[in-house]
């Protein structure tokens, strides 16, 4: 069972999703991933932004032979730092920027429509909701909005979460996200804030 995000309904540009996570208790230094990780970053109140690691300098990767993939760490992170493996594709936001010293609330605004992209089972409940990785630093999930799409425009905006209700197996549902960077925000590219699909799986079958 797959749920993923994409930037087009054609279903050709990802957007990066976590594929793994690794809590840090000063002694584990491996985790398993679901599918290849494309970058590992490291969270923590001193590294809040995301730290980018470097393969085969911070952590090694191991093909599983079964779709999974175990990212083994140089050194074992510590109590409150998080590691978190991302598939390949787009950040969402990639080609936005928002103004964050304008005092128009336009120019500090990045907006986007998400498409759902379900393979693999039936799904019900399905949730997306706004998280980060490091509480009270970098972006918050509050500057957040998330709606429903309206043919092909975004519905009414309202806090996360946002439920999509029941999707079938090879289901495409496309979400809007937006978000309004306050006024006198540091400069810096953030990795910390992410969308995410909470589903009930059921079966394909009869």
């Amino acid at each position: 069972m797959s749920v993923k995000f994409y930037k087009d309904s054609g279903l050709t540009t990802r957007l990066r999703q976590q594929v793994g996570k690794l809590e840090g208790d000063d002694s584990t230094t491996s985790f398993v991933c679901s599918e290849q990780p494309y970058h590992v970053r490291k969270y923590s109140s001193t590294y809040y932004w995301g730290l980018l690691l470097t393969e085969n300098t911070d952590y090694t990767l191991t093909d599983n032979g079964d779709g999974t993939w175990t990212v083994t760490l140089t050194t074992a992170p510590a109590t409150g730092e998080t590691v978190i493996a991302i598939s390949d594709g787009e950040y969402l936001f990639e080609d936005q920027y928002a103004i964050s010293n304008d005092s128009s609330e336009a120019n500090r605004t990045l907006e986007q429509v998400v498409y759902l992209n379900v393979s693999g089972a039936n799904l019900k409940n399905v949730v997306i909701d706004v998280n980060d990785y490091v509480s009270g630093a970098g972006t918050d999930p509050t500057w957040y909005q998330v709606a429903p799409d309206d043919g092909g425009s975004s519905g009414t905006y309202q806090a996360p979460p946002l439920n999509l209700g029941d999707l079938n197996d090879g289901a495409t549902v496309p979400f809007w996200v937006k978000v309004i960077v306050p006024q006198g925000t540091e400069k810096n590219n953030f990795h910390d804030t992410y969308i995410s699909a909470t589903v009930y799986e059921f079966s394909t079958n009869a």
